[in-house]
């Protein structure tokens, strides 16, 4: 599957959010761009196109965030840091498979060899200032150790956490149904309910269109 683009971009507050499906595991790539800085952070680069690549020219890419090290999610990160000089972040308890590249699948891509370094290694609390605003980090591991979502005034970015009308896989090495479950218990407890959710995979959703629907949301 190549790249493709999901519609217009939303405005939501002060964001400019872009949606690029990439890749043969249709992930989402998100252009986040302040309004008044133009100021962008690209999340989970794991494709790139000459539309992506032309909408990263017009953009002042401060900062990659990897949601988790997943070749999927990270296999493009190289080209944009080349493209950007962008610094790239991930959570700390994800640089083991973002450097191994039999885990994280990137032997099987041909990119083993080209991921960057780790820029800022992230934690449970810490922030990313784009622009004027502020995206804060939540350690949601399940999907692998250090699964992380992103969230702002009425967003928030969940890699492969949560996803419309289901979760993420827990049957691959570092998963984990029980810390799945505690990451979905500490999403429901944080997330207002009609905040717009935004998946690694798949179409947008909030709590209030999942609960009663994707069997795997706890009823907290």
């Amino acid at each position: 599957m190549g790249t493709r683009r999901d519609g217009a971009a939303i405005v939501q507050d002060n964001w400019q959010i872009e949606t690029f499906v990439v890749g043969d595991l249709a992930t989402n790539c998100y252009l986040v761009t302040e309004a008044d800085t133009q100021e962008t952070a690209v999340i989970d680069p794991g494709g790139l196109s000459s539309e992506l690549d032309d909408a990263l020219r017009e953009r002042k890419v401060r900062w990659i965030i990897l949601t988790h090290g997943h070749s999927d999610h990270i296999s493009k990160t190289a080209e944009v840091v080349q493209r950007t000089g962008a610094q790239v972040a991930l959570h700390k308890s994800d640089l083991e498979l973002y450097r191994d590249p039999v885990k994280n699948l990137t032997a099987m891509t041909g990119g083993a060899d080209q991921m960057p370094e780790i820029d800022r290694v992230l934690e449970h609390g810490d922030e990313i200032r784009v622009g004027e605003r502020i995206l804060s980090v939540h350690h949601t591991p399940g999907h692998t150790p250090g699964c992380i979502s992103l969230t702002d005034d009425g967003v928030a970015f969940t890699g492969d956490t949560l996803f419309s009308g289901s979760i993420g896989r827990t049957d691959l090495p570092g998963g984990s149904h029980e810390a799945i479950v505690a990451s979905l218990r500490h999403l429901v407890q944080t997330l207002d309910p009609d905040d717009t959710i935004y998946p690694g995979h798949g179409p947008r959703t909030s709590l209030t269109q999942e609960r009663g629907v994707n069997p795997y949301l706890p009823d907290f």
